[in-house]
């Protein structure tokens, strides 16, 4: 009697043993996704949604190229999953850049913009002519300001960035982002202030996916710098916090 009575309570005990191992709670879920990849994820979507409703281009077959690869970094908490992301939005950026803007049906086309300078700002003196003496303006300067897309091409960061990512083809987009600052140029000194514009959101866009090809696979590293020492109080040396001897006797 007894030797059932232990038996039965061996099964019991297995059976519900075996009952908590089916209950278990499953295991913990995998770390919580990038915020920031996550946003240039949906960026990138809607740029290269407008990018497609342009047209086919080469450049919109490597935005989508390289927003898959970001969708497969984000799944595996990549850290360069949010620079894959914006590579893939400056691409879809450059194809919408690459072609001219559709004209619309049914209306006269508007006047077209012609280079000039660009007056001065109150406050500040005027730029000598060369009639004065000064340097020479040329046309189209007004692209080469501080917010326009001439001023934010920097074309020995676009060659660190080449290097630093090196690709094909970030060497490839470096090349085309260079002719395209070449073609802005040639345009605004022609006059053709809409090709210019054009040309030069083509580099700015081109350049931008460079440097984020660049940091997808070396991500920036910021590391906080050591605190300053003190310079008051006990923290002074002692040979400027208290006089010496013979400073006391001049006194």
């Amino acid at each position: 009697m007894l030797r059932l009575l232990a038996i039965s309570g061996v099964l019991f005990l297995s059976l519900g043993a075996g009952g908590i191992a089916q209950t278990a709670p499953a295991p913990p879920a995998a770390p919580v996704r990038s915020m920031g990849a996550t946003f240039a994820l949906r960026g990138a979507y809607h740029a290269i949604a407008d990018a497609e409703a342009r047209g086919a281009s080469g450049y919109l077959d490597a935005a989508k190229t390289h927003y898959r690869d970001a969708m497969a970094r984000l799944a595996r908490n990549d850290p360069g999953a949010a620079s894959e992301a914006m590579a893939a939005a400056a691409l879809a950026r450059a194809a919408v850049a690459e072609r001219p803007v559709p004209a619309p049906r049914d209306i006269p086309s508007p006047p077209a913009l012609v280079a000039r300078v660009a007056p001065p700002m109150m406050g500040r003196p005027p730029v000598p002519g060369p009639q004065a003496g000064g340097p020479q303006v040329a046309r189209g300067a007004m692209f080469r300001g501080p917010r326009s897309m001439g001023g934010r091409f920097d074309a020995t960061r676009l060659a660190a960035d080449a290097k630093l990512a090196n690709t094909a083809e970030a060497r490839d987009l470096a090349q085309k982002a260079l002719d395209a600052d070449i073609a802005r140029t040639r345009a605004a000194f022609g006059g053709n202030a809409d090709e210019a514009m054009r040309q030069g959101r083509l580099a700015s866009s081109l350049a931008m996916a460079v440097r984020a090809l660049a940091f997808a696979d070396h991500p920036p590293s910021f590391k906080r710098s050591p605190p300053r020492p003190a310079t008051v109080g006990s923290d002074l040396p002692a040979a400027v916090a208290a006089p010496t001897k013979a400073e006391a006797d001049a006194d």
